[in-house]
């Protein structure tokens, strides 16, 4: 079995997604959550999700360079619509607004929705761990016909 390190993974992974339609940044947040995520040990959310992803943005179902909005705002809330676009990008988003929010009133939550598969929860928790802050990440599929 090749070994490819990782740098090089998160480039070809980055690659292939700027080709399928991605923004430069969204596949770079993306590729890097995805090997990371092997990293982790945790291979079912990492580089094996490009090809899925790559067939929902050829499939519509995924919009690769949509800009989240936050639709809802109050010191310590927010909901996000993801527009459609990666989950990574959008949690992202989310957890940045959160632990600036938790910071000045105390406490935060994010709510996001119309998002794509947002990928290994830990990540999350672990940037507001790095921020000093304490994360609980959860996420429910709602399917709406």
């Amino acid at each position: 079995m090749p070994i490819i390190q990782a740098d090089a993974l998160t480039a070809i992974t980055s690659g292939i997604l700027e080709r399928a339609g991605a923004s430069a940044d969204y596949a770079d947040i993306v590729a890097r959550h995805l090997v990371d995520a092997n990293l982790a040990g945790h291979d079912s959310h990492g580089v094996l999700r490009a090809p899925h992803y790559v067939r929902q943005i050829d499939d519509a179902q995924l919009a690769p360079q949509a800009q989240p909005q936050v639709v809802e705002e109050t010191a310590a809330m927010a909901q996000i619509d993801g527009c459609w676009t990666f989950g990574q990008v959008i949690a992202g988003i989310g957890t940045e607004l959160a632990i600036e929010k938790a910071r000045s009133a105390g406490i935060a939550v994010i709510a996001m929705y119309h998002a794509g598969h947002t990928g290994r929860l830990g990540s999350y928790a672990e940037t507001a761990a790095r921020a000093g802050m304490a994360a609980l990440a959860a996420q429910s599929r709602l399917w709406c016909r």
